[in-house]
């Protein structure tokens, strides 16, 4: 899972358009492979200083499933306009005050929920119907349910939770006010259900290009 979620030190909402200057200013000692930085970030004439955590250092694996996963995804989604899928590069803002953006592995919106205009150079301010996220060898299981508590709680239909260390994908579907979990293994076949209607994969194909 990379971990791109931001959160400021202070409830002040991020423009969008605003040019971002960053440098480094410390760095959490002994803590390979996953860094905790420190930044100072310059929007406009107002300095605000953030903690990110910079992607682990197994960024082969992680990258080559959530290809593995866009590319399968792609195939169906793209065929069939159903819609759109988003890579870790796209952001969306899942609320405002404080402000909270998560930037999925792979994610998906469905062709009605995107914006009638075209695509701007800005994140979507929308929860995406579908987030994916690949997890690392350092996520925490305690971590991985409180970013999945976040995206069903700020309306994303369905959660993959992927972990090619187990080769398993765990479904997170939101369910009215609860949420329904479902644990799939390399024999499985995933069904996109009502989210991506009509896509289907052998989860073994996800995680084809890992050594046993």
């Amino acid at each position: 899972m990379s971990e791109t979620s931001l959160r400021s030190n202070e409830s002040t909402k991020i423009g969008q358009d605003s040019a971002m200057m960053m440098s480094v200013i410390g760095k959490r000692k002994n803590s390979p492979p996953m860094m905790s930085i420190q930044i100072r970030t310059r929007l406009g004439k107002r300095l605000l200083t953030m903690s990110i955590r910079m992607c682990s250092l197994d960024s082969s694996v992680h990258g080559v499933v959530s290809a593995r996963i866009l590319v399968a995804l792609g195939r169906h989604v793209y065929t069939h306009d159903l819609g759109a899928l988003f890579t870790a590069e796209a952001g969306f803002w899942l609320e405002r005050d404080p402000d909270t953006l998560l930037c999925p592995d792979v994610a998906f919106v469905a062709k009605e929920r995107l914006p009638a205009v075209p695509l701007e150079p800005r994140f979507l301010e929308l929860a995406p119907d579908l987030a994916v996220e690949v997890l690392s060898p350092t996520d925490r299981p305690a971590d991985v349910r409180a970013k999945v508590a976040v995206y069903v709680r700020l309306g994303v239909r369905e959660v993959w939770v992927v972990d090619p260390a187990r080769r398993t994908l765990r479904i997170h579907s939101r369910v009215g006010r609860r949420t329904s979990e479902v644990l799939l293994s390399e024999d499985d076949l995933l069904d996109g259900g009502a989210v991506v209607p009509g896509f289907r994969c052998r989860i073994a194909e996800l995680f084809a290009d890992l050594r046993r």
